[in-house]
């Protein structure tokens, strides 16, 4: 059997961008509860170039991701692996993509949290 050796720290960086990438996932959280509570306003404005059940999917997207980073992010600072830190950087590179729907502010935290994650190390 072989065992790895877990270590007892992880990288500043590591750290920093979990963190940040924590801070983007709860503002992307608001944000999708707000998108929920508002839906039939913004059907209204945008009138038939845009459906409820559109703006429901980018709803549920915008809160699993933030979901996901948070659980992704939490279990890799507890056992400070480096699978679960790259999981949880790519998986920020891959929020980008949704979280421009809550306000531009979430993208660009999941942005600096994801390069930092990566760049940064269980030592």
């Amino acid at each position: 059997m072989v065992s790895r050796k877990v270590s007892d720290k992880m990288n500043g960086l590591a750290k920093g961008g979990l963190i940040t990438a924590f801070v983007g996932a709860g503002i992307c959280c608001l944000g999708a509860i707000i998108i929920f509570a508002s839906t039939s306003t913004i059907v209204a404005l945008f009138g038939s170039s845009i459906t409820t059940s559109t703006i429901t999917i980018l709803g549920v997207l915008i809160l699993i991701f933030p979901l996901l980073i948070i659980i992704l992010g939490s279990v890799a600072m507890v056992k400070k692996s480096n699978g679960l830190r790259i999981a949880c950087g790519v998986l920020c590179f891959v929020a980008i993509f949704f979280a421009w729907v809550a306000y531009f502010v979430p993208a660009l935290l999941f942005l600096i949290g994801g390069i930092l994650t990566l760049c940064g190390k269980a030592e």
